[in-house]
């Protein structure tokens, strides 16, 4: 008899348990199957449609993306490019005419240099500079030159040039532009 009352508090929590879960399992069955019928109208949607069929591609290349590659991407911090720290110095100019009819120059040799600095302490680079000649009217001559240098190094840009006639030879400069200035990351 012992053993009977002790069955009944089972047996009445099992049946409570059963009855429960069916009350929950009609609550959740209408959610479940509009859930899966919904998703079978996405995928013939997709199937049919060939307006989704790169959308499906694209979908389907993301799902396969690998979560140890994508948690590794998360911790590497994000780089970008910077130019390198550089310097154009002490920019000279000397002036020389080479020939003159009756007073006045008619050819003048112009001798324009400058010191290109690489002021970066661990990079070693590829320069392009150009020496541009001018006068009032503008550029006369421009003149390419590349250097590589490596770190804290410098080197001396210098060009002769031979302007003719009088009307060229009147307030002569030199200028320096940059055309490409080594980069590198900065995390």
């Amino acid at each position: 008899m012992k053993k009977s009352l002790f069955l009944i508090p089972l047996i009445f929590l099992a049946l409570t348990i059963i009855i429960i879960l069916s009350l929950v399992n009609l609550k959740i069955s209408p959610i479940v199957g509009e859930a899966i019928k919904e998703s079978k109208d996405i995928q013939e949607d997709i199937n049919n449609n060939p307006e989704t069929t790169i959308e499906k591609e694209n979908i389907e290349k993301e799902d396969v993306k690998n979560p140890k590659q994508e948690s590794l991407n998360n911790l590497e911090p994000e780089c970008e490019e910077q130019q390198i720290a550089y310097a154009l110095k002490n920019l000279n100019k000397n002036e020389t005419c080479t020939k003159f009819q009756n007073t006045i120059c008619a050819e003048k040799e112009i001798i324009c240099s400058v010191e290109l600095h690489n002021l970066d302490e661990q990079v070693k680079g590829y320069f392009k500079i150009n020496l541009l000649v001018l006068n009032n009217q503008g550029t006369l001559e421009t003149i390419p030159e590349e250097y590589t240098l490596n770190p804290k190094e410098y080197t001396t840009f210098e060009e002769t040039v031979t302007i003719k006639g009088e009307n060229n030879l009147n307030n002569i400069s030199c200028s320096f532009s940059t055309e490409t200035i080594p980069k590198k990351k900065s995390c």
